[in-house]
Order: structure tokens, then C-alpha cells, then sequence
């Protein structure tokens, strides 16, 4: 499936220029795309619970659990190099 940008250029006048990564074919949105690059909210929410629970400001238990219930996967391989 082409790009939205691909699909609309044979009916617009002069040369179009797309701009971007278009998601590197990884999703159907941005929803998506931002889950696997973890950027989304769950996925920044569980790095701050790391952090403060790596310097002892909440209780690493605590911090599991948070990820579980975010569905954030502290497991899942690095999204930069999948």
C-alpha cells in the first residue's frame, strides 16, 4: 500500500515532495508507531517509575507492577535496533 502522499501525487499539479519516515512500515497509525517506538504515554510513564524507583523514590515492586498494568514490556527488545 503506498503512502497517502504517494497515492494523492499523479493528481496534483508540479512534483510533490514527501517528508518524513511514514512510519518505516512498521504500523497502520500513529498510535501505533509511538508504542513501538516506545513515545507513547504508558511508555513514558513506566520510564519515570524506572528511574524513581532506581533511585529509591518508589518501590521496585510498585514499579512492576505499574509496567504490567501499562502493558509496557521492560523485556521487549530495543525498538532502534528491531
Amino acid at each position: 500500500m503506498k503512502a497517502v502522499a504517494g497515492q494523492i501525487a499523479p493528481w496534483l499539479p508540479g512534483r510533490l515532495v514527501s517528508l518524513g519516515t511514514d512510519g518505516f512500515g512498521r504500523s497502520e497509525n500513529r498510535e501505533h508507531l509511538r508504542k513501538f517506538f516506545e513515545v507513547n504515554a504508558a511508555c513514558i510513564a513506566a520510564a519515570t517509575l524506572s528511574r524513581l524507583s532506581r533511585e529509591g523514590k518508589f518501590s521496585p515492586e510498585g514499579a512492576r507492577q505499574a509496567l504490567a498494568d501499562l502493558g509496557v514490556d521492560p523485556e521487549a527488545a530495543n525498538p532502534a535496533r528491531a
